[in-house]
């Protein structure tokens, strides 16, 4: 199973290069400088070319005779061996929270015990066009999205000894990461 989902990140990417240049190409000249994106704009293409690469995996687990609850643990395993071994709830915390900023998230903690923390972030926005070309190009939408990253993490507290509970309540997610005791 892993050596497959291993290829996910791979044709992944390769459909995402394919599909994201479509359209732009032009007649180019030798010697010529090609327009180069603003910072925002760079932040927007590599924001809907990552949404990509995760449905892609997504629907290439499916395909495969994997769930998108296999697939995002796996990713999460994964992911985990870049972390150390003794990553407390804090670290958790705190480290997930500079990758949640890519989707340009606030998280607020709201408890802090020994073993534990417990905070909230900001769901991931999705609107309503891009669930739209999603649902039409993959088949799935907002609540498979936030079912991979659930299982993403989910993946990564389990590898590093941690806990993690999660509920979605409107535009937050509501999370406790604790020590296994």
């Amino acid at each position: 199973m892993k050596k497959r989902l291993h290829y996910i990140g791979m044709i992944s990417l390769a459909m995402v290069i394919f599909l994201s240049t479509r359209g732009f190409t032009q007649e180019l000249e030798p010697g010529e400088v090609l327009p180069e994106l603003s910072t925002e704009q760079k932040m927007e293409r590599l924001s809907g070319n990552f949404n990509a690469m995760v449905f892609a995996a997504m629907n290439f687990a499916v395909k495969h005779d994997h769930s998108i609850e296999e697939a995002g643990r796996y990713f999460g395993e994964v992911f985990a061996n870049s972390w150390p071994d003794d990553a407390t709830p804090e670290f958790y915390v705190s480290a997930m929270n500079i990758n949640w900023q890519m989707f340009d998230l606030r998280t607020e903690v709201l408890a802090v015990g020994d073993d534990f923390v417990t905070a909230r972030r900001d769901r991931i926005p999705f609107s309503d066009e891009l669930e739209e070309v999603f649902q039409e190009m993959y088949g799935y939408g907002r609540s498979d999205f936030e079912n991979f990253f659930r299982h993403i993490e989910k993946g990564i507290t389990s590898e590093l000894g941690l806990t993690l509970s999660q509920s979605f309540q409107d535009e937050h997610v509501e999370f406790t990461v604790s020590a296994n005791q």
